[in-house]
């Protein structure tokens, strides 16, 4: 791990243009984003324990056997099993990684059944330097195939080869499995993954520019890390690129040409967002409930000023493409956090108050007219 982050296949064993992969790094500098290959797992301090984990895995160090590792969908299960993969072959190429999807397992065992070659399966889990089953959830249900998964489990640890298992949630809460399998996974070591971290979001996003032969400008690139960070769901992989695909299909097809902070917000405005500057919003909801703009901005505990100023977050966030922390750095310099716990305060006001909820909608209307008188002149 290089300033907090780390990459699966680590920088050392990404190909090179003139050479094999165990040649090294293509510059002086092993986190340059041009030796970092889009598919490869990204992660950072949020996810240690996959680094820690993956240190265990490629050591053959079998004390925590089986490894699972567990998450929702779109934080990199994939990415990392199959990232993972490649870098044990590149290690072991006499005794090399064996990967299944949670179905292709159980399809293939089923053939195997059918074929009457079971013992040519089992040989195969057997041999493998590293078994990987992707999706334990995909298992669910099918006890025979979770039974033949017991059966290859028990030989692995028995001999000290390793087995990595992912799974969308821990053994203990995944459905369908038999008590015999989640207690084999549990009694090895279990290891959440999470969404990408700040650090790793950055070089995401970096890796994203070099593999489309894009450039981002610093202001331009910082924008886009602050609406991921803005966003009150935890960004996933897919949603981050989703999110640069907008921006670089919205603009300039030059690939020479610098992608802008204006073209960035330009592309993640879309049509739902007005120009309404923080300070009108700021005066609007002031008036509205009887306290100033300096009062909003201060570390005042006051309730009337609260609900006010919790009003005027909800409803920047809501009506401009402001992001969580530009919200709080105007609010008096305010934690992320703070907004978030603030919009949702108004909303659970507004379901169970009809005052509020007819004030607040009626600020918001007005806001949104004034954004739109704002654009036209």
């Amino acid at each position: 791990m290089v300033n907090g982050v780390f990459s699966i296949p680590s920088p050392e064993f990404y190909p090179r243009d003139d050479g094999p992969w165990n040649e090294g790094p293509r510059n002086n500098d092993p986190w340059s984003v041009s030796t970092l290959p889009i598919r490869a797992y990204v992660g950072d301090a949020a996810n240690q324990g996959v680094h820690s984990a993956t240190q265990l895995l490629l050591s053959s160090d079998a004390r925590f056997n089986p490894v699972m590792v567990y998450g929702p969908s779109g934080t990199g299960k994939t990415t990392y099993c199959r990232s993972l993969s490649q870098m044990w072959d590149q290690l072991n190429s006499e005794s090399p990684a064996l990967y299944f999807a949670g179905s292709d397992f159980a399809r293939e065992f089923a053939e195997a059944v059918d074929g009457r070659h079971i013992e040519e399966f089992r040989k195969r889990l057997r041999i493998a330097g590293l078994l990987i089953i992707d999706g334990l959830d995909q298992l669910a249900n099918r006890a025979a195939a979770q039974q033949e998964l017991i059966v290859g489990l028990d030989w692995r640890l028995q001999h000290d080869a390793n087995s990595l298992v992912a799974s969308p949630q821990s053994a203990a809460k995944t459905h369908g499995l038999l008590p015999q399998l989640a207690s084999r996974l549990s009694g090895g070591l279990s290891v959440p993954m999470t969404s990408p971290g700040p650090a790793a979001r950055s070089l995401l996003v970096d890796q994203f520019a070099d593999e489309r032969s894009v450039q981002f400008s610093n202001d331009a690139k910082r924008r886009i890390l602050d609406w991921i960070a803005s966003e009150e769901q935890l960004p996933t992989v897919p949603t981050i690129h989703q999110l640069l695909h907008r921006v670089t299909q919205s603009t300039s097809p030059d690939a020479a040409a610098l992608i802008s902070v204006e073209d960035v917000e330009s592309a993640l405005g879309g049509g739902n967002h007005h120009t309404v500057s923080l300070a009108t919003i700021a005066g609007e909801v002031a008036t509205a409930y009887g306290v100033t703009v300096r009062e909003l901005r201060s570390s005042t505990r006051r309730q009337p000023v609260v609900r006010a100023r919790s009003t005027a977050m909800y409803l920047t966030r809501k009506i401009t493409r402001n992001s969580l922390q530009e919200v709080g750095r105007y609010y008096g310099n305010r934690d992320h956090t703070t907004v978030i716990h603030a919009c949702r305060k108004v909303e659970n006001l507004m379901a169970t108050d009809l005052a509020t909820r007819n004030l607040v909608t009626e600020l918001s209307r007005r806001m949104k007219q004034q954004g739109q008188l704002e654009t036209i002149s």
